[in-house]
């Protein structure tokens, strides 16, 4: 997801396509962990089959490992977002979208670290193993955060209101020399349409 925002916020291609080099890399090193500590699972017979279908798993405790190498990247990317973002307040002012962008960076990381401490946790103390690993709590606060970054890309008006917002401002002060160029639209559902542009 912070991905998607440095694409629209950096000008520079090479930065993202840097940035979309360790996404692959990192994409390939967790499936390799994740496929080594499947390999290490226990598949325990099922007790009651005719209560509940399938096989119950002892997950190792070392299941966080997978969540290291993507927790470096999005540290990463949360910087250079925060950043990017600090750099366009300071040639353009402090947008409503660039606030916007910056509360969703915030509140996405913090998502994030939280699900990784879940996680770390669930498989470090015996007693929320089940609770965190089996219930799909983990898996659906997951899903939660990356629709509302999905759909806090989007906005009813289209890319237009950004374009006259960043003309205007370019024409009020011809001095700066920081125009914010987005390659998708991206505004949020609530905060930017509550400003007149």
């Amino acid at each position: 997801m912070l991905l998607l925002r440095c694409w629209a916020l950096f000008e520079n291609r090479r930065v993202v396509w840097a940035l979309c080099g360790g996404f692959v890399g990192t994409t390939i090193a967790g499936v390799f962990v994740a496929n080594f500590i499947i390999s290490r699972a226990q598949y325990r017979v099922n007790p009651l089959p005719s209560i509940f279908t399938g096989c119950y798993i002892v997950v190792p405790d070392y299941l966080w490992m997978p969540y290291v190498a993507p927790m470096i990247y999005e540290t990463t990317l949360f910087i250079l977002t925060l950043w990017r973002i600090r750099t366009l307040a300071k040639g353009v002012g402090a947008s409503p979208l660039l606030v916007t962008l910056r509360a969703n960076e915030m509140a996405y990381f913090g998502a994030l670290v939280a699900l990784v401490v879940m996680g770390w946790t669930g498989t470090r103390i015996h007693h929320l193993k089940i609770a965190t690993n089996v219930s799909g709590l983990f898996t659906a606060i997951s899903s939660a955060v990356c629709s509302h970054m999905i759909f806090s890309l989007y906005e009813i008006n289209g890319a237009e209101i950004l374009e006259s917002y960043a003309d205007s401002r370019t024409r009020s002060n011809p001095s700066n020399g920081i125009i914010p160029r987005f390659a998708i639209p991206l505004q949020s559902f609530t905060t930017t349409s509550q400003y007149p542009m």
